[in-house]
């Protein structure tokens, strides 16, 4: 006597898939090639985010570079780090293009060619132009915005807090 298997329902509909399969019913795709399909999807994204990543560290440049310098300490101390200077009544101090000063003690004013229609110093505290032989108030931070020999001159004895590069004509 012959035994007879009894089909399943997917098996008498023609759905016959591989259990854990992938593919759809009726798909052209045969079971074992999906995980090829699946490996050269990734593959290609992997390759695709590496040159990515590749292209957007190139743009940054590399350390030291004039597109990345290194910052050195001296740079640090002259440009971010004030000094504070002190300047007896009488003597000036000017500033190169993007100095900063901040007058902590005493009374000084501004120095600036007269014949200068671009003005003085720039108080940013104050949101005004320090022009040449104003008074400058104590706490405000000054910015020189040319090398042109504008500055401060000293009414009384000062202490100043200065950031960049400066010269004390006279000194």
């Amino acid at each position: 006597m012959r035994k007879e298997r009894r089909l399943s329902l997917k098996e008498e509909k023609g759905c016959m898939t591989a259990p854990g399969s992938l593919t759809a019913p009726g798909s052209l795709i045969a079971p074992g090639r999906v995980s090829w399909l699946v490996f050269l999807l990734l593959a290609c994204l992997l390759v695709g985010a590496v040159l990515w990543v590749g292209q957007t560290s190139a743009q940054t440049g590399q350390p030291g570079t004039a597109e990345d310098p290194i910052i050195t300490k001296s740079y640090l101390d002259q440009f971010l780090t004030p000094q504070v200077v002190e300047l007896p009544a009488g003597h000036s101090i000017i500033g190169q293009a993007g100095t900063q000063f901040i007058l902590r003690v005493g009374s000084a004013y501004c120095l600036a060619d007269p014949a200068i229609t671009m003005g003085g110093l720039s108080d940013v505290t104050g949101g005004i132009d320090v022009r040449h032989q104003e008074a400058v108030q104590s706490n405000h931070l000054l910015i020189v915005p040319r090398s042109d020999g504008r500055g401060l001159l000293a009414q009384t004895d000062i202490v100043l807090l200065v950031w960049g590069l400066y010269q004390r004509p006279g000194d």
